[in-house]
Order: C-alpha cells, then sequence, then structure tokens
C-alpha cells in the first residue's frame, strides 16, 4: 500500500517507485551498522536479573514472585510485560536471558528501520539525510549499548514510537485499532506506560486541531481500548499484591529540590558527555515551520519530554542515558528537519547538511571509546551517582565497570550457591546490595537492602539524596539482623599472595565494628572462609561469608583476624 506523505515534497523530488530500492539498501546499511554497535556494546545490566527472576518463577508456577516463601508476593518489578516474555521464553526451554537480549536488540532494529522509512516516505526527509541522520543514531553508544542491557528499555522506545505513528503520522488519521493496541502494550510494558499513553493520545489531539481535522471517534476507540487494559492491570495488580502501585514505586519514589537538581546534573552530564542531544534545541525551528506543524509538535513535544521526565525523577543509576533513549527517535527527526532545511537550495548547501550529519554521528560515537569532546573537569561538575566529592566515572567507564561486575556477581552467586548447598540448611536467606546477578544464581531467599523487594524499606521517607538515584532508601545489611538471615553478608576474594589475602579478611573484618546492629552482626554470625574451586581446573577464589550461627562466635571472629599464611593451607575447598 502506498505511504502518503504528510508534507508537501521538494520540486524534483524522485518519485515513491524510484526510491524504493535507495531505501532498501539505505536499510540494509543502517542495520548492518547498529548490528556492529550492538556486538560492540553488549552487556547486562545487574538490574535485568530481577525481572529474570520473576520470570523464572512464573514459568516453574510459582507464580510472579521474586521470593517464592513470601507469604504476600512483592511486586519488585517495573515491567510487567517484559517479565510475561521472560516467563514465555523460558517455559519453551530457550535461554531466556540471551533470548530476551536478543528481542531487545531486535526492537532497536526494527525501531531503525521504521525510523528510516517514515522520515523519507512519510516526512519528506531527502533518502540521504535520513541516511545519514538515522545511521548517526544506529551508532550513538547509548542507543547500541541499550540495544541489549536486559531490560525493557528499547521495546519501550519502540512501543511510545510505533503508538506515535499510528496516532500521529497516519495520514489517513488515527488508527484507532492499532494506537490502542501498541498503546496498551505500552502500558503492560512499563509502571509509566499510562502516563506517555495519555501523552501521546493529548500529542495526537493537538495534530487534528492543527490539521484542522477532528477525528475525535478513533482517538476515543484507541483511548478506551487503553483505559480497559489499565483498569484490567491495576485490579489484578491489587488482587495479587495488595497494592495499586508497584513496590518499585515507593522504592525510587523521592520529592525535594534537591533531588531535582540530581536529575538535571544526571540530563547535563550525559549532554555534556555525548553532545548530539543538543540538536533538539535548535531542531525547534525546524519542527515549527508551517508544514510540518501538525507533525512538529508532536515530535518536538517527545523529543524534550523524556529529558524532562529523567529531571523530574531525579535521574538514573545506570550508564548511557536509559532515561533518554525512547525521546531519541524524535530528536533525530528533527536533526533531519535541520539539517533538509540547510541543505535546501544547491547541491552545495546539500553536501555541507550531509557533512554536517556525519560530522555530529562522529561525535556522538566517540564517547564510545571514551574519547570526549567536553574535558573531564567540565562533566565532573555535574556528577549525580554520589555525594562527596568522589571521582566521576565517565559513561563509558561506568559501563565498562557495571559489566564487569555482573559477571563478578554472577560468579558470587555461584560460589554461594555451591557453599550453601554444602553447608548450610534449607531455605536459606541472604542480605544483598545487588539483587538482580547473585538473586537469580542463587535462587536464596533474599533480603534486598535498596528495598525493591522490602516494602518496609520502600516506604521509608528521605529527605537528601546522599547514594546513587534508585538506592536513595538503602540500608546496610545490618538493619536485617533481627530477619535472621542464614548469610548477612559475603565477599569474593581473588586467590594470590597469602600474606595479600589475610589482610584483605583482617580490613574486611575490622571494618564490621561500632555499637548497635553491627555489635549484634558480630554476636549472630561468625565469618566463615572457604576456598572455592572452578569445576574443570578452573580458578581459584575464596569465599568470605558472615554466617548465622547459635553459639556466641567472638571465638570465630578472633581466630579469622589472627590467622597467618599458612593457615590458608587448612581452609577446606568447594567446588563450584
Amino acid at each position: 500500500m502506498r505511504t502518503t506523505p504528510l508534507t508537501r515534497s521538494e520540486p524534483g523530488g524522485a518519485g515513491i517507485e524510484e526510491r524504493a530500492p535507495r531505501l532498501r539498501l539505505l536499510t540494509g546499511a543502517v542495520l548492518s551498522l547498529h548490528a556492529a554497535f550492538v556486538y560492540r556494546f553488549w552487556w547486562l545490566n545487574d538490574d535485568a536479573f530481577i525481572s529474570f527472576r520473576y520470570a523464572r518463577n512464573l514459568a516453574r508456577g510459582e507464580g510472579i514472585r521474586f521470593n517464592v516463601w513470601d507469604q504476600t508476593p512483592v511486586e519488585g518489578y517495573s515491567n510487567f510485560l517484559w517479565v510475561l516474555t521472560g516467563g514465555a521464553l523460558h517455559t519453551t526451554g530457550l535461554n531466556m536471558v540471551l533470548g530476551l537480549q536478543v528481542l531487545s536488540s531486535l526492537c532497536g532494529a526494527a525501531l531503525l528501520a521504521l525510523l528510516l522509512h517514515r522520515l523519507v516516505r512519510v516526512l519528506e526527509v531527502p533518502a540521504a539525510i535520513a541516511g545519514v541522520t538515522v545511521a548517526g543514531l544506529a551508532c550513538y553508544p547509548p542507543f547500541a549499548a541499550w540495544s541489549t542491557g536486559g531490560l525493557a528499555t528499547m521495546p519501550l522506545a519502540l512501543l511510545v514510537f510505533l503508538t506515535f505513528d499510528r496516532l500521529v503520522l497516519a495520514a489517513r488519521g488515527p488508527d484507532a485499532l492499532l494506537g490502542g493496541v501498541f498503546g496498551s502494550l505500552l502500558i503492560l510494558l512499563r509502571v509509566e506506560g499510562i502516563a506517555w499513553f495519555t501523552v501521546l493520545l493529548v500529542l495526537a489531539l493537538i495534530s487534528q486541531v492543527v490539521r484542522r481535522r477532528y477525528a475525535l471517534r478513533p482517538l476515543l476507540g484507541a483511548a478506551l481500548i487503553g483505559a480497559a487494559v489499565f483498569a484490567g492491570h491495576l485490579f489484578w495488580r491489587h488482587g495479587y499484591y495488595g497494592h495499586w502501585l508497584p513496590n518499585t514505586y515507593y522504592a525510587k519514589q523521592v520529592s525535594g529540590w534537591s533531588f531535582v537538581e540530581r536529575g538535571a546534573n544526571y540530563l547535563l552530564a550525559n549532554v555534556l558527555t555525548f553532545l548530539v542531544p543538543l540538536v533538539i534545541i535548535p531542531g525547534l525551528v525546524a519542527a515549527w515551520r508551517r508544514r510540518r506543524g501538525a507533525v512538529g509538535v508532536g515530535v518536538a513535544a517527545l523529543a524534550w519530554a523524556f529529558p524532562i521526565y529523567a529531571i523530574v525523577v531525579s535521574g538514573d543509576y545506570m550508564p548511557m542515558g536509559r532515561f533518554l533513549i525512547p525521546g531519541l527517535a524524535f530528536g533525530t527527526i528533527l536533526w533531519a528537519w535541520l539539517l533538509t532545511d540547510l541543505g535546501r537550495g544547491s547541491p552545495k548547501r546539500m553536501r555541507l547538511a550531509l557533512l554536517a550529519g556525519v560530522g555530529v554521528g562522529v561525535i556522538g560515537a566517540l564517547p564510545g571509546w571514551d574519547v570526549h569532546v567536553v574535558p573531564l573537569e567540565i562533566r565532573s561538575e555535574f556528577g549525580y551517582r554520589r555525594h562527596g566529592g568522589r571521582e566521576m566515572k565517565s559513561e563509558y567507564q561506568r559501563w565498562a565497570e557495571l559489566s564487569s561486575k555482573v559477571m563478578a556477581w554472577g560468579r558470587l552467586g555461584r560460589m554461594l550457591r555451591a557453599y550453601a548447598g554444602s553447608e548450610l540448611e534449607r531455605p536459606v536467606s541472604m542480605v544483598v546490595r545487588a539483587l538482580g546477578t547473585i538473586g537469580y544464581d542463587t535462587d536464596f531467599l533474599m533480603y534486598d537492602c535498596a528495598g525493591l523487594t522490602v516494602p518496609e524499606i520502600a516506604r521509608r521517607q528521605v529527605t537528601e539524596w546522599k547514594s546513587q538515584p534508585g538506592h536513595d532508601k538503602s540500608v546496610e545489611p545490618e538493619y536485617f539482623v533481627d530477619f535472621d538471615p542464614s548469610i548477612l553478608r559475603a565477599w569474593s576474594l581473588p586467590a594470590g599472595e597469602p600474606e595479600a589475602i589475610i589482610k584483605q579478611i583482617n580490613t574486611i573484618l575490622k571494618g564490621i565494628a561500632g555499637g548497635g546492629a553491627r555489635r549484634a552482626s558480630r554476636m549472630r554470625y561468625r565469618p566463615d572462609l572457604v576456598r572455592m574451586v572452578e569445576t574443570n581446573g578452573g580458578r581459584t577464589k575464596y569465599l568470605l561469608a558472615l554466617v548465622r550461627t547459635r553459639r556466641a562466635s567472638v571465638m570465630a571472629w578472633r581466630d579469622k583476624m589472627q590467622m597467618v599464611p599458612t593457615d590458608l593451607d587448612k581452609v577446606r575447598e568447594i567446588t563450584y
């Protein structure tokens, strides 16, 4: 079916039939670039494993819950549809983790292909400029990184664009059925999906007013479909979890100007790192041209809405500007329009516009190799992850750090699972700061310091931010001493010189001192040290764990703190 442009064709422009082969070639080139960058930035975020564990428990018939032992389940995820998808993959016997990563990257590819098509066929952007701008998005490190990552970021970006496409870009007017279906999927995918669907409906209504059309019936139809799905999920949530909102909402809910300031720092740090988001500022001029007005209002609003959202929710601790990803497609449209206007009039101007597009794409890609245009001294002024003047890490360094930590936490989880199977009575419970990977690899009853699965922590009130975004309500592991967990803390120590290992053990144990809960932990938990050896002659590490004891453990603490290098030869060994 032929697509009808929403803007006037440029004089002398190629016809749709002539542009089709060129568009297919451009699409292939853009998707090849995307695949290369996805491979370069392939990773998993620790929080993704929280959703994976919910999905696995669902597939096992335990229900959508993290701790199967909880009398009342806790909604510690924010991506209901993503959990259902993971559960379906696990049920089929496929590798759920890899499957969700592949599905997410395919969503990124679909978004790029759809965006390129709409720029050329609907928004009348010259094919060369559309190719350059969408290729820049394909090579943009945050877009590539969050094409995997394990969370529903890229599916969210795709559904926002699909809903906008059916409600605003559809040449024959809003599509009630597909607009409602995509909007409903958006609602089910993310807890804030209902807010974005509402914004999209309002923008579709504004678009109709600008066009002097008043196709209210299809918009009402789409709204009713979304409202029915939202109401059904809302009442299911209350019936299953006992609350109208997920526990993640309470765990991350903060208010106060200091948190808004942190959100602004989050935005500015990402903008100064990649610079590309700045194009939405001059892009406003292109969006407000009369012939683009009906669509331009919505495009500009969504390009700015996600940065504003990032400020309001006080940022995110994860690297590469996750909260900004769904707005990138709309920023790309603004950029393509701006280059189209700059290139109009002569071949020379068009070449300069294409050169500007390539230049901005290269500048945006450089931070993916930790190369920056803006010096660290300037970017450091907008640190948003911790108070206290700690050294600021670049987005690339943070991405690399979390990538390696996920692997380390996964190894620690496997070590703990083998240790518990050999040494502890079931059910095993444990306190963790990083809930995802360790929780997924152990399947213990987990007490989460950040409160995602512990409602009493999530509902605490905080007035000032001291930690990373999303972790403002975190407590120390000793908070859970009265919960009587099997393992209060655990550390993985690399094998090496005996003196260095003993020094690490002493540093750790001396740090757990003082009064109150920490003194109680010393009396109710004993430090245990074991040597962990990977199967098939793999690497050797040491596991130090604070394990619940029924006897006073003063002697156990003293013995560990008085170890000498030769004592390591007597440490028992467990294979994992």
